[in-house]
């Protein structure tokens, strides 16, 4: 499914911005901006520019985040293309970082469901989705439960995430739901650089999209051999290649 959703805590959803929710990220400062899952890119906001989670590398309190879900995107610092989708998750967290502590400035709708976020000192991020799917952009608030899709024709409508689902399916989406809450509890902290996505000894877990910000380490050296990582999660012995086993 190709998505861009925000997912909002602790603020109140500006209702006066249904027509692009997306209007909502302007004059948010961002944070933290990384590679997940499926060549996404991902966007911490906050309202002020707290540079102290960065310089601490303590974990920040998602209040705004951006994704990109399976959407072409790609980073532009002064029309110039620094990365994009198709790049090795290593090459696009390097350059995401470009954006940490920038200011939102304005959000430009480029057709019916491609955007264009606009950053101090020239930064852009471009989205564009790359084939027909019935859901293009998504709209998350947690405080109102409210969840918003963009259709292919540029109309927001609410989503019901478990709409056709058979009860089984219901069940599961159910129980990696409560899966996602326990194990965000007992993870290793978020960091800011060297994640354990980008590790050598990270091992994927596959299921629900819920569990696709976990991983199992695999690394005989680290106290978290054999137990769930975050993939924002990290230790001492990170390391982009595999060593020798003795």
């Amino acid at each position: 499914m190709y998505c861009v959703y925000l997912r909002v805590s602790n603020h109140t959803f500006k209702t006066k911005k249904m027509e692009n929710p997306l209007e909502n990220l302007i004059g948010l400062y961002c944070m933290k901006a990384y590679c997940g899952y499926w060549e996404q890119c991902k966007i911490i906001c906050l309202e002020s520019l707290d540079t102290s989670p960065l310089l601490s590398n303590h974990p920040i309190e998602s209040k705004w985040l951006f994704e990109t879900g399976l959407m072409g995107w790609r980073l532009l610092e002064n029309g110039t293309i620094l990365t994009g989708a198709s790049e090795s998750k290593q090459h696009k967290d390097n350059y995401l970082k470009s954006l940490n502590g920038k200011k939102i400035v304005e959000i430009k709708k480029n057709n019916a469901t491609d955007y264009s976020l606009i950053f101090q000192d020239n930064f852009k991020i471009d989205t564009f989705i790359q084939g027909i799917d019935p859901s293009s952009l998504e709209f998350y608030n947690a405080v109102e439960e409210s969840h918003l899709v963009l259709d292919p024709q540029g109309n927001w409508n609410p989503l019901k995430e478990t709409e056709g689902y058979s009860d089984a399916e219901k069940l599961q989406d159910l129980h990696s739901k409560q899966t996602d809450k326990r194990w965000e509890k007992i993870v290793p902290r978020e960091s800011y650089d060297n994640h354990c996505s980008n590790c050598a000894y990270f091992i994927t877990i596959e299921g629900r999209s819920y569990l696709w910000d976990y991983g199992i380490c695999s690394n005989k050296d680290s106290y978290y051999d054999g137990q769930v990582v975050g993939v924002r999660s990290t230790c001492e012995y990170f390391d982009f290649e595999l060593t020798d086993e003795q």
